[in-house]
């Protein structure tokens, strides 16, 4: 019976912020790749809710160049069914995890409206290969400006809101495989759905930035705080 696997989570919010800041600006690779390498097996197996193979994982290769050019080829067709991207997932926003990996950066993923659920949603273990869920925020862009944000109350004038999402990410991959930085990039982050709070209005004051510095955050399951 599949479970629905949890991963060790802390409050990353001021981490966000920052990280927010710069994204909207961010450059794509250049590089060329055939999609039917690895991008069109990821979608289809994105649309069954299963995991890729070993055949197809092994067909990816160690650049992470080419692994943002299948991901750009999953996005496109992955957009002829969910619609346009609404936003960003930003993955491995910790030194600690992208040390784990390999990486020197966060990663990008590619959000959709399709797959966000409402407040109070449940989403069944069987709606992807290999689930994970996070506690998480989403940060609403207010305008173009936070790209020339240098600190938090900076950033946080240009946001509209902040939201409470309780991601339900997908690795997408066999049990026991080894995530890379290749691999989580071309799998779009591991994006898959997530149930949206309520927002809050973003407000660009010292206790605005602390709140969220001090935020906790509780798993609650029959009751009783996990």
């Amino acid at each position: 019976m599949k479970s629905l696997t949890p991963i060790r989570t802390v409050s990353r919010a001021l981490t966000l912020l920052s990280i927010v800041a710069g994204i909207s600006v961010s450059a794509r690779s250049a590089a060329a790749c055939d999609p039917s390498d690895f991008a069109v097996a990821f979608v289809d197996a994105y649309r069954s809710k299963a995991v890729i193979t070993s055949k197809t994982i092994e067909q990816l290769g160690p650049s992470l160049d080419e692994a943002r050019c299948q991901q750009d080829h999953a996005i496109a067709l992955l957009s002829e069914v969910l619609g346009p991207p609404i936003g960003y997932k930003i993955a491995l926003s910790s030194v600690a995890a992208r040390n784990s990996i390999g990486v020197d950066e966060p990663l990008v993923g590619y959000l959709f409206s399709g797959v966000m659920r409402p407040n109070g949603s449940v989403i069944p273990v069987s709606d992807g290969g290999q689930l994970i869920y996070e506690v998480d925020l989403l940060a609403v862009i207010g305008d173009d400006d936070i790209a020339s944000a240098q600190t938090y109350l900076e950033v946080a004038a240009h946001l509209q809101s902040i939201i409470p999402f309780a991601e339900v990410a997908d690795l997408f991959v066999p049990e026991g495989t080894k995530i890379t930085g290749p691999l989580l990039t071309a799998v779009n982050a591991g994006a898959r759905t997530g149930v949206v709070g309520a927002p809050i209005p973003a407000d660009a004051t010292p206790a605005f930035v602390d709140a969220l510095q001090a935020m906790q955050v509780q798993l609650i399951r029959d009751g009783a705080v996990m």
